[in-house]
């Protein structure tokens, strides 16, 4: 219901959904589906361009995951708030957060959590005017998403090295 309201661009829907869910996991005491909801509800904020919301969010669920050890959960948190870092056009911030998201993916073998990193990081490059720099990182995404037969990444990876050959002229 919650990621339908998302498809559709229903914040409001999705947001009324996310709160009572958190609700729910408090009352339930149910703290590793509520450090989801935050992210869901950060994601959100994101969304609408709440950014300080969206980073509290990341942020409480962030600490969650460190106190359980959940290092899929961390890395997840990390590439949220380099999001939010990217679009306040803050790129060694949002850098910062890629890295640290991809360190923690290699660590734990999280092969689709890597590739969307290196994307997002030769994203930043990218937006940087520094395409050759872009490419790399998207050539090395591009040979993951195709191992993994992930079509909607590849054609996104696609895209985005196209972007880098525009940005080089080429």
């Amino acid at each position: 219901n919650c990621s339908k309201n998302f498809e559709e661009n229903k914040t409001d829907s999705a947001f009324i959904f996310v709160t009572e869910l958190i609700k729910f996991t408090e009352d339930n005491k149910l703290a590793s589906q509520k450090a989801n909801a935050l992210i869901t509800l950060g994601n959100i904020h994101y969304i609408v361009g709440d950014y300080s919301k969206a980073i509290k969010n990341y942020t409480k669920s962030l600490d969650f995951y460190q106190r359980e050890n959940n290092k899929k959960g961390e890395a997840s948190c990390y590439n949220n708030i380099g999001r939010i870092y990217r679009a306040n056009w803050n790129f060694d911030g949002a850098l910062n957060y890629y890295n640290k998201s991809l360190y923690i993916s290699n660590e734990i073998g999280d092969t689709l959590t890597i590739a969307t990193n290196l994307m997002n990081i030769g994203n930043v490059y990218n937006l940087r005017f520094k395409p050759d720099k872009a490419l790399e990182y998207y050539n090395q995404c591009l040979e993951l998403f195709d191992a993994m037969d992930n079509d909607s990444k590849i054609s996104m990876t696609l895209i985005n090295i196209g972007s880098s050959y525009i940005i080089k002229k080429d």
